[in-house]
């Protein structure tokens, strides 16, 4: 039987969002693991096959906790990163979008966003476009997970941290979490412009509304 890319549910923004902080977070939390697993009657130390092993299976189940955590980041750009800098008022390209978007779905279009809306016509229309959107939303998910690995490693080690290190580590955490605003803020607004571009020359043989 042979394998293709696809039948491995692998995306990548499930790689970069989820396996590859998981992994940073894994490698970091190595040898508390080991001597839990130690305690616990396994090895005292993994090596070979089995350290790989032991590093995918952590990097995925860490990197899901740490992508949870990393998901209420969302509330707060939502409320009050994209309200004070990208406000909906002035933006005119998701006024544009929003606009197509009702007028293609008819008396459906309160059922689902703009955004969401777009990212499932270009997935079925324009693959080129659809994988660019991918992208964008895979470097705003790893910057996601590293903020909230590196508020969970400020919270947790706060009290043995010099003023020099937690400063670092808030100035990382604060840099990570303009990175993926700006990331997610630059995937909708792309978005939208390929909405608005597909409006006006649909592929052939889409229909429009």
């Amino acid at each position: 039987m042979s394998y293709k890319p696809s039948d491995f549910f692998v995306g990548v923004g499930d790689f970069f969002g989820i396996i590859m902080p998981g992994a940073i977070a894994t490698v970091l939390l190595a040898p508390t693991l080991e001597s839990l697993l130690a305690a616990m009657g396994g090895p005292r130390a993994l090596e070979g096959p089995g350290l790989w092993v032991a590093l995918a299976v952590g990097a995925y189940v860490v990197g899901h906790l740490v992508f949870m955590v990393g998901a209420f980041f969302d509330s707060a750009y939502d409320r009050l990163v994209r309200p004070y800098f990208w406000p909906a008022s002035k933006d005119a390209l998701f006024a544009s979008a929003d606009a197509e978007k009702k007028a293609l779905l008819g008396s459906a279009r309160n059922h689902i966003n703009a955004y969401k809306f777009t990212k499932a016509l270009l997935s079925f229309h324009h693959a080129g476009a659809a994988a660019e959107i991918a992208r964008l939303e895979a470097d705003s998910k790893f910057f996601r997970s590293m903020a909230a690995l590196l508020l969970m490693a400020t919270i947790v080690l706060w009290s043995n941290l010099g003023w020099g290190q937690a400063a670092s580590l808030i100035v990382l955490f604060a840099l990570a979490f303009s990175r993926y605003a700006e990331r997610r803020w630059q995937s909708s607004q792309t978005a939208y412009g390929y909405l608005l571009v597909y409006a006006v020359a649909p592929p052939k043989g889409a229909t429009k509304a």
